[in-house]
């Protein structure tokens, strides 16, 4: 923090972050949002063995927090959809209670297994860290990336990006997870034509790496007129 008023740009990864950089003495603090890489985020056709490791009605890629993610898992469960969990060391049966049996070990994934691992769900679950104070996530933009339909936390940010239940599905509460997932389930069609309506909208709008670091290039060359 103390090479904050150092740097002629800063580029912070939420909104949050400017007003706490700027206190600190930063100088042109911008929001980075973060991205999604096209050849490792894309649609994979999956085997008939890893559609037995990765295939379910919902699933969900990430760490755990204290924040009630996990009894939004557990509604889903209880409400009958078939649910995966994937993230490592994180999801400890102490964490998960009586779900451990149920979801089996939330093993880590990476690279094109991570890809995998959403392409086998019909739909992708993305909860927003309380720790980070999020508002969007890498995750919102990955899984549409993917081909996939993204069911996530609803806040203000993301419903600037996504036009909701046209390219995104939110949800504020476990009763209103629980009712969407359900109606998802039974809709394939409305499914894929969310997923792909989301698809189209990360890709026009340059959520990729690439248009992230031509918004980075067009703020510093900014700097130097």
């Amino acid at each position: 923090m103390h090479c904050v008023p150092l740097a002629d740009q800063q580029f912070v990864y939420r909104p949050v972050n400017v007003r706490e950089l700027e206190a600190a003495g930063g100088r042109n603090v911008s929001v980075l949002m973060p991205y999604f890489v096209p050849s490792l985020h894309r649609p994979v056709e999956l085997t008939e063995d890893e559609r037995e490791t990765y295939g379910c009605d919902a699933v969900f890629v990430g760490h755990y927090e204290p924040d009630g993610r996990v009894s939004y898992l557990a509604a889903l469960v209880h409400a009958g959809l078939h649910v995966k969990l994937f993230g490592g060391g994180y999801w400890t049966r102490q964490v998960l209670g009586e779900l451990a049996d149920r979801l089996g070990p939330a093993t880590a994934v990476v690279g094109n297994e991570y890809a995998k691992a959403l392409c086998g769900a019909d739909m992708c679950l993305a909860f927003l860290s309380r720790l980070n104070r999020d508002t969007y996530t890498r995750r919102c933009f990955e899984i549409p990336a993917c081909g996939r339909l993204l069911l996530c936390e609803r806040t203000e940010d993301l419903r600037r990006l996504f036009r909701e239940d046209e390219e995104a599905v939110f949800f504020s509460s476990r009763e209103e997870l629980v009712e969407k997932a359900l109606w998802l389930k039974g809709h394939p069609d409305e499914r894929a034509r969310i997923a792909a309506a989301g698809m189209r909208r990360v890709q026009e709008d340059g959520h990729d790496v690439t248009g992230r670091m031509r918004q980075m290039l067009s703020r510093i060359e900014a700097l130097k007129q």
